[in-house]
């Protein structure tokens, strides 16, 4: 069973608007290019910094949902773990 903890850091991983679109297009290709993932998300979240990705990236690293690697001389993302999201608002308990 998965510890309070793995849950809380997995949740911390996906729990910022950059994060989920990068989950979202990693769940459609699995893998990536940084510089074409960058495109994507400066496209839509107005970006200017590559660095701002990867400290993002670093996150869901750390959290254990992607991993990043280079090849030659371009670092690819690619999806570790498929997290099971509920996408409908819960109903609020009285």
């Amino acid at each position: 069973m998965m510890q309070y903890l793995e849950i809380a850091k997995i949740c911390d991983g996906l729990a910022h608007p950059i994060r989920a679109k990068v989950y979202e297009v990693l769940l459609e290709k699995g893998e990536i290019k940084a510089s074409e993932l960058f495109e994507i998300i400066q496209k839509e979240f107005g970006i200017s910094s590559r660095q701002t990705l990867f400290t993002h990236l670093g996150v869901m690293e750390k959290a254990g949902i992607i991993e990043t690697y280079k090849k030659k001389r371009e670092v690819y993302v690619k999806l570790k773990m498929i997290v099971d999201v509920i996408t409908k608002p819960c109903e609020m308990m009285a």
